[in-house]
């Protein structure tokens, strides 16, 4: 099998702690790396540089390559929409659930407007008629709802918000909203409790208040942390995007974290997250 990469992938996982740059010739000339295992760093040079990585990450690498900012003050930005005080990351997180019958919703994203904890959903089956979900496991899924969670800071039905909750509670609450929002002309919702056989919650959300974020974001939160937190654009933070051509010649930086038009759209932003300590 052709390998895509052209043999420039890691042959192994490695995190990239500091990018080298010469300021007089803008150019990046290497990354400081190591692996996920170990302390030992290792210099790596190329050609060309793709930061590819959430604006929290690239925050750190900014703080640890001071003379990107000499060459490109723009990329600043980055730091300031990491800081918890311009409320720009915040959670959109969700969950799967299997049920043993395809409840057929509407051909896309289902929002459910009376939810406290603002979720949505799709339903999966009907966008994969071709792999029905029996043919999997041990046949018992027959249809799947996945599920966002874009409020985790409202108290939800239970009274609680989702970002101090078990993940039990946070599987359980999320169902009793479905189940309120999703219901028929008659009156019966279209879920049930025999339905669902079996749930899985995005592997980011992490319990324990002993495993922060990584810096600069540090988490606030009592119960639950979230490790991939979402970049929330909204009409006002387009000038705080930094420049999609970069000053330095070598390096180029992910677009979702970048200005590529001066004109932004205007949506409502979710709730915002408590300030962090």
């Amino acid at each position: 099998m052709p390998n895509p990469y052209g043999g420039f992938y890691p042959p192994r996982p490695v995190r990239v702690t500091r990018l080298e740059c010469d300021p007089d010739t803008r150019r990046v000339t290497a990354a400081y790396v190591r692996p996920d295992v170990g302390e030992v760093k290792e210099r790596v040079e190329a050609d060309y540089f793709v930061a590819a990585v959430p604006v929290e990450q690239m925050a750190v690498l900014l703080k640890n390559s001071p003379d990107l900012l000499t060459i490109d003050a723009t990329l600043g930005f980055i730091q300031k929409l990491a800081a918890p005080a311009t409320h720009a990351l915040n959670w959109m997180n969700g969950i799967q659930y299997y049920l043993n019958v395809d409840v057929k919703l509407a051909p896309g994203h289902v929002i459910c407007l009376d939810s406290p904890w603002a979720v949505t959903a799709i339903s999966q089956a009907r966008f994969w008629p071709r792999h029905p979900l029996s043919g999997y496991g041990d046949g018992q899924v027959k249809g799947l709802l996945s599920v966002d969670v874009s409020n985790w800071f409202e108290q939800g039905l239970n009274h609680k918000t989702a970002e101090k909750r078990t993940r039990p509670e946070i599987v359980a609450e999320v169902w009793a909203e479905l189940k309120k929002s999703l219901t028929q002309a008659n009156g019966e919702s279209l879920l049930t409790d025999d339905m669902c056989v079996g749930c899985y919650v995005d592997s980011d959300i992490e319990a324990g208040t002993n495993h922060p974020l990584p810096l600069p974001i540090k988490s606030p939160f009592v119960t639950q942390h979230n490790t991939e937190p979402l970049l929330v654009n909204t009409a006002a933070r387009g000038a705080c995007a930094p420049r999609a051509s970069a000053a330095s010649k070598t390096c180029f930086w992910l677009p979702t974290t970048c200005a590529l038009t001066p004109t932004w759209p205007r949506w409502k932003a979710p709730t915002r997250p408590p300030a962090a300590p």
